[in-house]
């Protein structure tokens, strides 16, 4: 598995630094907006692009190879999950990193600040859930807009509902509550991942390389 994700970062390695470039364009306009709202919403762009450039990768001729070795298909799969995890965890932390530090500087809202990490978590798993499943069924290249509207529909679907009820209402702070939905969110969203590995062995036992 190591080996796997290795042979993965040297791949997309020039990919990477471009995303870590994007990021931190969005770092500093986060920075002069004074607000981390610009920086979590690019870690969920960056997350969901650069999983599908690896899902191209496979594609183009790298599962191919690999079903030449001595590889197991349920491996394979579940190696797309862990590099998911090894290559997204610290970009979401970074931006969790740069939202803090901007929420100190400027002496930010701390619970707005919580509840925009929290919807970072629940972009990151969704992304996980989802793109996956999607991109070895149709195609990284052809689902690119349906992951990330599957993506960004659930939790904008719960957010701006809830904060245009709870806002202006005595005794509730809105972000607070959309912080709460968010926890409970992230835990629906982690029992969704057998879910998700199960439709992603079923969808890779049945292509053809």
């Amino acid at each position: 598995m190591k080996g796997l994700i290795r042979v993965e970062y040297y791949m997309i390695k020039a990919e990477i630094w471009t995303y870590l470039k994007m990021f931190g364009l969005f770092a500093v306009f986060s920075l002069f907006v004074k607000s981390s709202l610009y920086i979590m919403t690019m870690q969920f762009v960056t997350s969901v692009m650069l999983l599908l450039s690896m899902m191209t990768v496979d594609e183009n001729g790298k599962d191919a190879y690999y079903q030449q070795l001595p590889f197991d298909r349920r491996e394979l799969v579940k190696e797309k999950y862990v590099r998911g995890c090894v290559f997204l965890i610290p970009l979401m932390l970074l931006a969790d990193f740069i939202g803090f530090m901007i929420t100190l500087i400027y002496g930010l809202d701390l619970v707005q600040f919580l509840s925009n990490m929290v919807l970072g978590i629940v972009y990151f798993l969704l992304t996980i859930d989802i793109v996956i499943p999607i991109a070895i069924k149709r195609g990284a290249g052809k689902s690119r807009f349906i992951c990330i509207f599957c993506v960004v529909l659930p939790p904008a679907a719960l957010i701006f509902p809830i904060n245009a009820f709870m806002k202006g209402r005595p005794g509730i702070n809105a972000d607070l509550a959309a912080t709460i939905l968010m926890l409970i969110v992230v835990v629906l969203v982690l029992l969704l991942l057998p879910i998700s590995y199960k439709l992603s062995v079923k969808f890779y036992q049945a292509k053809e390389f």
